[in-house]
């Protein structure tokens, strides 16, 4: 669930920001600056984890906005400049297909979405870049191989730290303290991307 709002307050110049909860776990909120002043603020859930709650995600986008305390904060002045809307994010729970015969699988389409961020332009865009070039080289047998090379190894990495993650949601906590030093977040940034 996002939507789109200006005079958001505390933003620094190319940060994105992610935050928790432990009341909304393991629901995430995010706010990300965009051009001219606006940002992208969401809350996502897996929704076999929103079932369970039996919330709606737009009442919990809500609710994280006033009980997060810097959230609530940053966004204490925001204007909405869209209605709040969102859909189902399609993550890869397991090694698939991705082309048969007469057919490739790029995007969402192909469940090429990150199970820790939720991005899926990245890989929406490079699937469509080696699905064109598979095409065009005659090499459409090959795509399923590019895609596994170019993006499994992540994949499966982000899906340890989701369910580690959901399993002991502490790790948040201390992952925030440590996340203060340089070599904390070098080995982060390793072991996930």
């Amino acid at each position: 669930m996002r939507g789109y709002f200006s005079d958001v307050v505390g933003l620094e110049p190319g940060t994105e920001y992610i935050f928790y909860h432990p009341r909304f776990f393991p629901g995430y909120f995010w706010i990300f600056p965009m051009a001219g002043g606006w940002v992208n603020a969401g809350y996502g859930m897996a929704e076999k984890y929103r079932k369970k709650s039996g919330v709606p995600l737009n009442v919990l986008f809500e609710r994280f906005r006033q009980e997060h305390p810097v959230v609530r904060e940053m966004m204490a002045r925001a204007k909405p400049e869209s209605d709040l809307g969102g859909g189902m994010v399609p993550f890869s729970a397991k090694k698939q297909r991705w082309a048969g015969d007469g057919w490739l699988l790029t995007g969402d389409a192909a469940s090429l979405v990150d199970p820790v961020s939720g991005d899926g332009i990245l890989y929406a865009v490079r699937s469509g870049l080696q699905a064109g070039l598979a095409v065009r080289n005659g090499r459409q047998h090959e795509y399923s191989g590019r895609l596994e090379e170019l993006f499994w190894g992540r994949m499966k990495n982000q899906r340890k730290v989701m369910y580690l993650v959901t399993r002991m949601p502490g790790i948040i906590s201390l992952a925030s303290l440590l996340g203060r030093y340089p070599w904390f977040r070098r080995a982060l940034m390793k072991g996930i991307w």
